[in-house]
């Protein structure tokens, strides 16, 4: 195995104005914080090459021999990441309190705490298309409850804004479709059974618990694919598929009542959450995977 300044060097972004240390201090520090890590999770199966390569990918400074680095935070982030077993569990776990206290700064929330941390968890392990995971720009410099915390800011700020914007497209949309609509039968149709079928997925998302639900959101309502939400939740594919994907009525109801009329899809959002979502609380982190 080559050395932990090596691989640490190999992994860090050009900068041809950077000025390293020499080796033998890189060695020491890199030595340090691979200790300082394990000792804070010991469950985490994080060896010391993979932890020094994602600490020269997010830049971690080694100033005074990494001393101000958060070398615990940093190994929690590197195995979640990574992927390894235990780990997106216990940063859920260890950062709910700073996500609700972040959360709780803003005067007036326009989207679901719930919401959030779908979103959050997202940006913050899986990434998307050409984004890499939001943990691997954390540099160690401060907390990651800070860093976890503004970022679920931002995203619940966003969030209110494109709400704001969608509502205002789905009743531009739901206008021109009454305009439109002069068929008095089908209008009567709509009238007639529309809470009915509100209170068919009532009853059917009633035997589901929070996380349930919340995945079957995530999937047909929002169009995450099996393959995020399964990272998102640090489980495997063929687990999320087994769950609330597989209860035929909640399902199907569900992608009925969402596609059949404009009419009813602008509330299949409201349908799907649970009483705990509605009271603020963060119900989808509450369960474990």
């Amino acid at each position: 195995m080559p050395p932990l300044a090596d691989t640490y060097l190999g992994a860090l972004p050009p900068d041809p104005a950077r000025t390293d240390p020499s080796r033998e201090a890189l060695e020491e520090a890199l030595a340090a914080l691979c200790a300082r890590g394990r000792a804070a999770h010991p469950g985490l199966a994080v060896t010391d090459d993979e932890f020094v390569r994602h600490l020269g990918r997010c830049g971690t400074s080694l100033a005074a021999g990494g001393a101000s680095a958060a070398a615990e935070d940093l190994f929690l982030a590197c195995a979640a990441v990574a992927g390894v077993a235990g780990a997106v569990d216990r940063l859920r776990a260890d950062h709910r309190a700073a996500i609700s206290g972040y959360l709780r700064a803003i005067d007036k929330l326009e989207i679901s705490m719930d919401e959030v941390e779908q979103r959050l968890w997202e940006v913050l392990i899986v990434g998307s298309a050409g984004t890499p995971p939001k943990l691997l720009s954390y540099s160690g410099r401060g907390s990651l409850a800070g860093f976890v915390g503004i970022l679920a800011q931002r995203i619940a700020l966003d969030g209110g804004r494109q709400r704001g914007a969608e509502a205002r497209a789905k009743a531009k949309m739901a206008a021109e479709v009454n305009a439109v609509a002069g068929d008095a039968e089908l209008a009567f149709i709509k009238l007639r059974y529309k809470d009915g079928f509100e209170q068919a997925i009532r009853d059917a998302l009633a035997e589901l618990d929070d996380r349930e639900r919340m995945i079957l959101r995530m999937h047909t309502i929002d169009g995450v694919t099996l393959d995020r939400i399964a990272r998102v939740y640090g489980v495997t594919q063929p687990t999320i598929s087994r769950g609330p994907l597989a209860h035929p009525i909640a399902n199907n109801l569900l992608t009925f009542f969402i596609t059949s009329s404009p009419t009813f899809s602008g509330r299949a959002e409201s349908v799907t959450r649970g009483p705990s979502s509605q009271n603020g609380t963060v119900a989808v982190a509450s369960r474990g995977t």
